[in-house]
């Protein structure tokens, strides 16, 4: 099953659209409309999905400092310079 859209993914979508327009001259609802809305969609999003859902995706630890230092060492004997 696919992950629903993120309602702040979906704010961001639709504020790039109203700024588009508003550059065209096409005036769209108001900011405060809009965020009245949002917080409607995001409360059924909680109420579908539950609270964890807006929690970061799982990643990859950083790389730690023996790893980098491991990666960016210069082998012994190694002839910098040309």
């Amino acid at each position: 099953m696919p992950k629903a859209a993120k309602p702040a993914s979906a704010f961001k979508m639709i504020d790039g659209v109203r700024s588009c327009h508003r550059r065209a001259g096409i005036f769209m609802v108001s900011t405060k409309q809009l965020t009245m809305v949002m917080k409607e969609i995001t409360a059924k999003h909680i109420k579908e999905h539950g609270s964890e859902s807006f929690l970061l995706p799982e990643r990859k630890d950083p790389i730690g400092p023996a790893l980098c230092r491991q990666l960016l060492r210069t082998p012994e004997g190694t002839n910098l310079g040309a």
